[in-house]
């Protein structure tokens, strides 16, 4: 008798995709925002701290549903924070300058 083969999705199938970030400069760009925050700013920015990581807002569905206006308006950022912004703008669009 052979023993039932298991899978998991949160193992990668492939050793050669260990450590793979696929979202990596995204997610890099977003850490350099948050990080350069003061501790008040940061606590208007991160509206949402039960959010587990890899769970996107919109999940899974077809039709997202449109968030409420929340976090940091970029009227209240400095001007070195608003180019943190428009970096991570530009991972998504870099021709968006």
């Amino acid at each position: 008798m052979f023993a039932p083969i298991r899978s998991s999705r949160s193992k990668n199938r492939c050793p050669c995709r260990a450590g793979l970030r696929v979202l990596g400069n995204e997610e890099d760009r977003g850490r350099e925002l948050i990080q350069a925050l003061d501790a008040k700013q940061r606590d208007i920015a991160i509206f949402n701290r039960t959010m587990t990581p890899g769970h996107l807002m919109t999940m899974s569905k077809i039709i997202a549903d449109p968030l409420k206006p929340a976090g940091i308006g970029y009227n209240q950022l400095t001007v070195k924070q608003r180019e943190r912004v428009l970096a991570v703008v530009e991972e998504y669009r870099p021709d968006a300058r």
